[in-house]
């Protein structure tokens, strides 16, 4: 056989052939000149692939901005990019922040049916780094022996891909979506292949982007209209009831859950029930006929210690989230639904000085995860919950009281008119008989019906003026006698303790005012004091006047009485009686029975009449009531009932 070789030109004889000069130098120059065209013709070609590939990207372009359904121009785009890369299947994959998945915002070809492809799992951290700082298309041409991209092989694996190429459509920035091309056998990709692809995922990432925003308002509108409804049905109602289960279905509806359920108690109880609307599916059943002890039970106790956290460094610190399988046996007796995974708890409360009136459960299949949208509208809904479930719980609460003091006053207030009227009938027959026999009459007796005749004068006021509310009086009456009229109340627990009351400068003071009404509260001061004080032991009375200069340069003056013993008292108590303001009436307080609730009449009282009354614990360990009345002159000694301002502090 005969051959001759040019370069890459190459002739063949069958037989054995001598080659001469002239048909050497003849198929030299046939080289040549083949050599010269070939160049020109890989040109061409590339040439053709460029312009086809800028038509690619310009009619997908062009479709973007002109196009209104995006979801027809993607699944057009799927169909252009299987035919210019010859690739059986083509992804867009949009990163799921939630669950850090990605999901399919694109799949050629269409799948059957409805359904999707499910989302591709998690990225490893090299491999997000890979991506994420990946300027252009990355191509693994034998993805069978590739270990980049190793979580999705088994996803692409069922797919019979086994080779791709895949673009972030933000090349160099954080990771939005990617665009994948595969086929079912190894392939060698060329670079311009990574370039186009790279420049379609970058125009698809307009797509991308829109979906998000789309998906992102679509769930802001969801859980605005839920908020609203919810907000609007708890305003609605002062039925505590038809209010907590109106509060559930809302946020079952915003929450797009199973189960809502609420453990809640009355004020000072450690047992609770449990009100749900009827879960969405029976097997996130709830036994609501159980009863929760609120403090033993895990579940509870933890979202009643997590509502007092401090919420500016974590505005989710109230929130307990946490799996079916971590709860406590004992939360599983009640919350026994057994396709029950992701659980929430909060609290109800409404300040971490109030006490709570309930905690929120809400349950969900174990896949479930909740965005920071939908927890912080949950926490909002929950708050006004809260607050519309401790309004409705303190008015009943105040009303019950309210209409059990009314009926009481009007019992006690018949009552002695009654006993006043039998009284003054008696005591004008007294009166009768004396004037009719004056020579039976001694002067005890006289004096005895003159004292009966002023005992019941004096109740003639409380018994027209003051049936409903307390009304202003104006008397007059010295110190000594006030204190003397008060000491004489107390005789009995002084004789029965055996106690030394003594009273330490006394002045002599003419005091106008409401007179019956500063002896009350001097009684209740020195009577709670002879109570707690120990047998045999002492109580002194110490009277002071003080001087002081008012706004406008003003010399006012007022008395301080001040009592002391030593006697035990509840630590509880005072701190009650000074937090009056932010006592929570929701919660058991000392307040609640004597003495502390007639300490609460006179703490009241003292406010409206414009006195200053304190109680505390000195150091030597005696306890100090202080009674600081203003005087209008300091001259005379007499002081005004004042209703509408706090006495200025002594100086």
């Amino acid at each position: 056989m005969g051959t001759e070789v040019m370069g890459f030109l190459t002739l063949e004889k069958a037989e054995p052939y001598p080659w001469n000069d002239n048909e050497r130098r003849l198929l030299r120059v046939a080289a040549d000149l083949l050599a010269l065209a070939a160049p020109v013709e890989r040109a061409e070609q590339m040439l053709g692939q460029t312009q086809q590939a800028q038509s690619l990207l310009s009619d997908l372009t062009q479709a973007i901005c002109d196009e209104q359904d995006w979801k027809r121009v993607l699944q057009q785009a799927g169909e252009r990019l299987a035919a210019e890369f010859a690739a059986q299947w083509v992804f867009l994959l949009s990163y799921n922040s939630l669950s850090q998945t990605f999901d399919v915002l694109l799949q050629h070809p269409a799948p059957r049916g409805r359904d999707r492809h499910p989302p591709l799992p998690p990225l490893q951290k090299m491999d997000w780094q890979l991506l994420e700082t990946a300027t252009t298309a990355i191509a693994l041409e034998d993805y069978t022996h590739e270990l980049r991209l190793f979580s999705w092989k088994d996803a692409l694996s069922k797919l019979n891909i086994k080779s791709l190429m895949v673009a972030t459509t933000t090349p160099g920035h954080s990771l939005e979506a990617v665009l994948l091309v595969g086929r079912s056998e190894p392939t060698l990709w060329g670079r311009s292949q990574q370039t186009l692809l790279q420049d379609v995922a970058r125009a698809l990432g307009l797509l991308s982007h829109q979906w998000q925003l789309q998906t992102t308002n679509s769930q802001q509108e969801q859980v605005r209209s839920a908020m609203l409804a919810g907000l609007a049905a708890l305003q609605r109602t002062q039925n505590l009831e038809r209010a907590e289960l109106a509060g559930l279905q809302h946020i079952m509806n915003l929450m797009q859950v199973p189960l809502v359920a609420l453990v809640t108690w009355p004020p000072g109880q450690t047992t609770g029930w449990i009100v749900a609307p009827p879960p969405g599916h029976p097997k996130f059943a709830i036994r609501n006929e159980a009863e929760v002890a609120i403090y033993e039970d895990p579940l509870i106790h933890s979202a009643l210690m997590a509502s007092q956290a401090d919420l500016s460094t974590n505005p989710h610190a109230w929130l307990i989230q946490t799996t079916a399988a971590a709860l406590d046996p004992r939360t599983r007796e009640w919350l026994c639904g057994p396709d029950i995974g992701q659980v929430l708890a909060i609290a109800l409360r409404t300040d971490p000085e109030y006490e709570p009136s309930g905690v929120l459960i809400i349950a969900d299949r174990p896949q479930r995860l909740w965005s920071t949208l939908h927890l912080e509208s949950l926490i909002t809904l929950v708050n006004h919950m809260a607050w519309a479930h401790r309004s409705i719980c303190l008015v009943q609460v105040l009303t019950q009281g309210w209409q059990t003091l009314e009926n009481l006053n009007w019992y006690k207030h018949r009552r002695v008119e009654h006993a006043y009227g039998q009284l003054a009938s008696t005591c004008n027959q007294f009166n009768q008989w004396l004037q009719q026999h004056p020579e039976q009459a001694d002067p005890q007796l006289r004096r005895l019906g003159s004292l009966l005749q002023s005992q019941l004068e004096s109740l003639h006021p409380l018994l027209t003026k003051e049936i409903w509310q307390l009304e202003k009086s104006v008397d007059s009456a010295g110190l000594a006698v006030i204190l003397k009229r008060t000491l004489d109340r107390i005789e009995h627990w002084k004789q029965k303790k055996d106690l030394w009351i003594q009273v330490h400068n006394q002045p002599v003071l003419t005091l106008n005012g409401d007179i019956s009404k500063l002896e009350l509260i001097l009684y209740e001061l020195l009577l709670f004091a002879c109570q707690r004080s120990p047998s045999q032991g002492r109580v002194d009375l110490w009277c002071q006047q003080l001087e002081g200069i008012g706004q406008g340069g003003k010399a006012l003056a007022w008395l301080e009485l001040s009592i002391t013993d030593n006697g035990d008292i509840d630590p509880r108590l005072l701190i009650d009686l000074h937090h009056l303001d932010h006592l929570d009436w929701l919660a058991p307080s000392s307040l609640d029975h004597p003495p502390g609730r007639h300490l609460k009449v006179c703490f009241a009282l003292c406010q409206r009449l414009g006195y200053t009354l304190d109680m505390y614990k000195l150091e030597d360990g005696r306890v100090l009531s202080r009674l600081v009345i203003p005087l209008n002159n300091g001259d005379s000694g007499t002081f005004e009932l004042q209703q509408l301002s706090q006495p200025r502090s002594p100086q």
